[in-house]
């Protein structure tokens, strides 16, 4: 059963993305279907994971973010009270509510030493945007929720730079019109 909802959904995507090829809008899907160099699965299942992959992320902090919510409910009014609190509480519940406890990999492009810690060129290093996120130096008292926070530097819930989610602004906007 599960295996041919599977392929339902993958008919489904696949029918998408043939139809953006067909009638291209301005939307990254349609970008996505009008590359020539990728094959078609690629296409497909890259497409598949921005929709659900990035649905089920957004459902996740919602519901972590609500939670962390009432769990403190002087925050809940302060919010209530504020609506323009609601950007500053987003950016707080992603800082306190990552929704994973696996890592990102990524590679040493030079030597370097962190914390008395020599990493190789070419070494691999895994990242947890739970640690990135808890960093007394970016977020003074570091273990309070405060809705009211206005870090120097947003979370790092949804990466950085490069390597920035292509759904973190969307996401956001998401759990600030939930909020709001």
């Amino acid at each position: 059963m599960a295996q041919a909802a599977e392929r339902a959904l993958f008919g489904c995507v696949r029918e998408l993305v043939d139809r953006r090829r067909r009638e291209p809008g301005e939307d990254v899907i349609s970008d996505l279907a009008a590359l020539g160099e990728l094959p078609e699965e690629e296409i497909v299942a890259l497409t598949a994971q921005l929709i659900f992959a990035g649905h089920s992320t957004a459902v996740r902090h919602i519901v972590l973010g609500v939670l962390r919510l009432l769990r403190h409910p002087e925050q809940y009014t302060a919010l209530g009270a504020d609506p323009s609190l609601v950007p500053g509480a987003v950016e707080e519940m992603l800082r306190m509510s990552v929704p994973s406890d696996h890592g990102l990999v990524r590679y040493a492009h030079t030597d370097l030493t962190v914390d008395r810690v020599t990493i190789a060129t070419s070494d691999a290093v895994l990242l947890f945007h739970r640690v990135a996120n808890r960093d007394p130096a970016a977020f003074p008292d570091l273990d309070r929720f405060d809705t009211t926070r206005r870090p120097d530097h947003p979370s790092l819930a949804f990466g950085y730079a490069t390597r920035l989610c292509v759904g973190a602004q969307l996401a956001r906007a998401q759990l600030q019109s939930i909020l709001t």
